[in-house]
């Protein structure tokens, strides 16, 4: 509409494009500082979790005079071990493992789906590092090293004396160049070590 004395009146179809075009610009990068916060909150989350779960690791570890006593908790179950060098196993069920020596070191691995929720092995793999056909997002792994393989110039010859090194490791993100995202580092004492009787 023209009014002859103050001219054209209403918005120009140009003005109209350009002011949508900078409300698509400032929607799209707002909803990108969303995502980047959700993905912020997520990782977040799943450090508290891996942490969580890492302490409780290590508590259970602590609660007992002898190492077994993780291994008579449903927390094993499901999981791949192995004593000193030996090839690894998994663990079905939850036994006593009085009859196993941990004087010669101990590994465990255990995975994580992308809730948290334990993921049961059936068998062996041939790499544990990379098991094939699970849906795991997550990864703990336990070492305990007696304290007199250890390396170290601290390192004090104490029987039952282990050095605990836990690492929960994010799958999704692994690389040749990636590194635990959260990972523990302990000495711990057994009074009891190897065969109960």
């Amino acid at each position: 509409m023209f009014d002859k004395n103050r001219g054209p009146t209403g918005f120009p179809l140009m003005g109209i494009i350009v002011a949508l075009g900078m409300i698509s610009i400032i929607g799209i990068l707002i909803l990108q500082m969303f995502m980047a916060s959700a993905r912020l909150n997520t990782h977040a989350r799943n450090i508290d979790t891996a942490s969580f779960i890492a302490m409780s690791t290590l508590e259970k570890l602590r609660s007992g005079d002898d190492p077994n006593r993780l291994l008579d908790t449903e927390f094993i179950e499901g999981s791949q071990v192995a004593f000193g060098h030996s090839a690894f196993f998994v663990i079905d069920e939850r036994m006593a493992f009085s009859m196993f020596d941990f004087s010669s070191g101990f590994r465990l691995y255990k995975y994580y789906d992308i809730n948290w929720r334990p993921v049961n092995l059936e068998s062996a793999e041939e790499d544990p590092c990379t098991p094939q056909n699970i849906d795991a997002a997550f990864k703990l792994v336990l070492y305990l090293i007696p304290q007199e393989e250890a390396q170290g110039i601290d390192a004090i010859h104490i029987e039952g004396l282990f050095e605990v090194t836990l690492y929960i490791w994010n799958l999704s993100h692994i690389n040749g160049q990636s590194e635990p995202f959260v990972d523990f580092y302990t000495k711990m004492y057994f009074p009891v070590v190897g065969d109960l009787i």
